[in-house]
């Protein structure tokens, strides 16, 4: 496995559980009147997608030559979208990483 694929994986399980916690801490906050975990887990999960965004690019980078411009770029877009959508990237990144070790189809 590629140091790439293992930072992917990382910063997509640290995003992934981030998100959650900041969907628990909104609830809070809305349905309960109570702020102060929000102010905390919503600038770190900002943080912590930004740095998933780049280590999704170093990722691409290193693959671009083995796949499809249109592969490459609908992983691309997956991996993006599943930092944003709630439990997605539970889904996503094992076939991200299954996709990238088996190579080119």
């Amino acid at each position: 496995m590629s140091p790439a694929l293992k930072r992917y994986r990382i910063m997509a399980f640290a995003v992934g559980f981030m998100l959650l916690a900041l969907c628990v801490t909104i609830v809070l906050r809305h349905g309960f009147g109570h702020p102060g975990p929000e102010e905390i887990v919503a600038p770190l999960h900002g943080a912590l997608f930004i740095v998933y965004l780049i280590t999704v690019l170093q990722l691409m980078v290193e693959i671009r030559a083995k796949f499809t411009p249109r592969s490459a770029l609908l992983a691309a877009l997956s991996m993006g979208l599943s930092g944003i959508i709630p439990g997605l990237v539970f889904v996503v990144e094992p076939r991200v990483v299954a996709f990238v070790q088996a190579g080119p189809q």
